[in-house]
Protein backbone atom coordinates (compact mmCIF):
# COMPACT_ATOMS: atom_id res chain seq x y z
CA UNK A 1 0.00 0.00 0.00
CA UNK A 2 2.52 2.57 1.25
CA UNK A 3 4.52 1.35 -2.42
CA UNK A 4 1.12 1.83 -4.56
CA UNK A 5 0.98 5.66 -2.88
CA UNK A 6 4.93 6.24 -3.48
CA UNK A 7 4.29 4.83 -7.32
CA UNK A 8 1.00 7.42 -7.46
CA UNK A 9 3.24 10.13 -5.96
CA UNK A 10 6.03 9.61 -8.57
CA UNK A 11 3.63 9.99 -11.26
CA UNK A 12 2.13 12.93 -10.32
CA UNK A 13 5.45 14.97 -10.05
CA UNK A 14 6.22 13.23 -13.47
CA UNK A 15 3.08 14.70 -14.55
CA UNK A 16 3.76 18.13 -13.18
CA UNK A 17 7.71 17.91 -14.98
CA UNK A 18 6.05 16.87 -18.30
CA UNK A 19 3.70 20.09 -17.71
CA UNK A 20 6.25 23.18 -16.95
CA UNK A 21 8.83 21.54 -19.73
CA UNK A 22 6.06 21.97 -22.01
CA UNK A 23 5.28 25.76 -20.77
CA UNK A 24 8.67 26.47 -21.19
CA UNK A 25 8.73 25.33 -24.80
CA UNK A 26 5.59 27.51 -25.18
CA UNK A 27 7.54 30.24 -23.34
CA UNK A 28 10.27 30.03 -25.62
CA UNK A 29 8.31 29.85 -29.34
CA UNK A 30 6.11 32.76 -27.64
CA UNK A 31 9.86 34.77 -26.88
CA UNK A 32 11.07 33.85 -30.18
CA UNK A 33 8.07 35.24 -32.04
CA UNK A 34 8.52 38.41 -30.33
CA UNK A 35 11.27 39.24 -31.30
CA UNK A 36 9.92 38.68 -35.18
CA UNK A 37 7.83 42.10 -34.43
CA UNK A 38 8.60 45.45 -33.99
CA UNK A 39 10.06 45.48 -30.76
CA UNK A 40 12.24 48.64 -28.62
CA UNK A 41 15.85 47.92 -27.50
CA UNK A 42 15.27 47.48 -24.33
CA UNK A 43 11.90 44.75 -24.87
CA UNK A 44 14.71 42.90 -27.43
CA UNK A 45 17.52 42.74 -24.03
CA UNK A 46 14.18 41.79 -21.76
CA UNK A 47 13.56 38.54 -24.22
CA UNK A 48 16.95 37.60 -25.00
CA UNK A 49 17.77 37.57 -21.08
CA UNK A 50 14.68 35.56 -21.10
CA UNK A 51 15.95 33.10 -23.21
CA UNK A 52 19.27 32.61 -21.68
CA UNK A 53 17.22 32.15 -18.77
CA UNK A 54 15.46 28.88 -20.18
CA UNK A 55 18.55 27.81 -21.44
CA UNK A 56 20.01 27.39 -17.88
CA UNK A 57 17.36 25.53 -17.14
CA UNK A 58 17.69 23.44 -19.71
CA UNK A 59 21.81 23.04 -18.66
CA UNK A 60 20.93 22.14 -15.10
CA UNK A 61 18.46 19.82 -16.18
CA UNK A 62 21.19 17.74 -18.65
CA UNK A 63 23.49 18.28 -15.97
CA UNK A 64 21.17 16.72 -13.35
CA UNK A 65 20.52 13.95 -15.39
CA UNK A 66 24.34 13.76 -15.92
CA UNK A 67 25.43 13.52 -12.69
CA UNK A 68 22.05 10.55 -12.20
CA UNK A 69 23.62 9.12 -14.96
CA UNK A 70 27.12 8.61 -13.69
CA UNK A 71 26.54 8.56 -9.84
CA UNK A 72 27.83 5.33 -9.82
CA UNK A 73 31.21 5.28 -10.22
CA UNK A 74 33.48 2.06 -10.90
CA UNK A 75 35.36 1.15 -7.39
CA UNK A 76 38.63 -0.75 -7.80
CA UNK A 77 41.53 -2.09 -5.96
CA UNK A 78 44.18 0.92 -6.31
CA UNK A 79 43.35 4.01 -4.76
CA UNK A 80 45.36 6.25 -7.49
CA UNK A 81 44.01 4.41 -10.40
CA UNK A 82 40.19 5.17 -8.77
CA UNK A 83 41.08 8.98 -7.99
CA UNK A 84 42.50 9.53 -11.75
CA UNK A 85 39.61 8.08 -13.19
CA UNK A 86 37.00 9.73 -11.35
CA UNK A 87 39.10 12.99 -12.19
CA UNK A 88 39.27 12.22 -16.01
CA UNK A 89 35.05 11.59 -15.67
CA UNK A 90 35.02 14.70 -13.69
CA UNK A 91 37.15 16.65 -16.35
CA UNK A 92 34.88 14.88 -19.28
CA UNK A 93 31.68 15.76 -17.77
CA UNK A 94 33.23 19.76 -17.22
CA UNK A 95 33.85 19.71 -20.87
CA UNK A 96 30.74 17.99 -22.09
CA UNK A 97 28.69 21.04 -20.04
CA UNK A 98 30.60 23.59 -21.60
CA UNK A 99 30.46 22.20 -24.98
CA UNK A 100 26.48 22.10 -24.41
CA UNK A 101 26.77 25.54 -23.13
CA UNK A 102 28.16 26.94 -25.99
CA UNK A 103 26.07 25.17 -28.47
CA UNK A 104 23.03 26.17 -26.60
CA UNK A 105 24.40 29.75 -26.49
CA UNK A 106 25.54 29.34 -30.28
CA UNK A 107 21.66 27.95 -31.32
CA UNK A 108 20.41 31.15 -29.16
CA UNK A 109 22.36 33.66 -31.73
CA UNK A 110 20.90 31.70 -34.67
CA UNK A 111 17.61 31.83 -33.12
CA UNK A 112 17.68 35.55 -32.62
CA UNK A 113 19.38 36.49 -36.13
CA UNK A 114 16.98 34.76 -37.84
CA UNK A 115 13.65 36.24 -36.27
CA UNK A 116 15.55 39.85 -36.22
CA UNK A 117 16.19 39.02 -39.70
CA UNK A 118 11.99 37.75 -40.19
CA UNK A 119 11.29 41.33 -38.96
CA UNK A 120 13.36 43.09 -41.17
CA UNK A 121 12.15 41.49 -44.15
CA UNK A 122 8.42 42.00 -43.12
CA UNK A 123 9.20 45.74 -42.57
CA UNK A 124 11.37 45.91 -45.62
CA UNK A 125 8.19 44.64 -47.49
CA UNK A 126 5.69 47.01 -46.00
CA UNK A 127 8.07 50.01 -46.97
CA UNK A 128 8.22 49.01 -50.25
CA UNK A 129 4.91 48.05 -50.39
CA UNK A 130 3.79 52.04 -49.30
CA UNK A 131 6.40 52.91 -51.45
CA UNK A 132 4.94 51.44 -54.83
CA UNK A 133 1.04 52.59 -53.85
CA UNK A 134 2.59 55.93 -53.32
CA UNK A 135 4.55 56.08 -56.53
CA UNK A 136 1.35 54.20 -58.23
CA UNK A 137 -0.88 57.29 -56.42
CA UNK A 138 1.54 59.56 -58.00
CA UNK A 139 1.49 58.73 -61.42
CA UNK A 140 -1.92 58.54 -61.79
CA UNK A 141 -2.20 62.28 -59.77
CA UNK A 142 0.68 63.19 -62.48
CA UNK A 143 -1.77 61.44 -65.49
CA UNK A 144 -5.15 62.99 -64.51
CA UNK A 145 -3.29 66.50 -63.88
CA UNK A 146 -1.64 66.25 -67.09
CA UNK A 147 -5.21 65.53 -68.57
CA UNK A 148 -6.66 68.52 -67.45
Amino acid sequence: NNNNNKQQQNLVVMRVIGQIRSRQSDLRRHLLLRLKQSVTMPQCLEVVTALRRLNSIDLEQQQEGSNNNNSNVDTGADADADTDTATQQQQRRRDQEENLHQAMEFKLQVDFLEARDAWLDSTTTAATGRHNKNNHNNSSNNNNNSSA
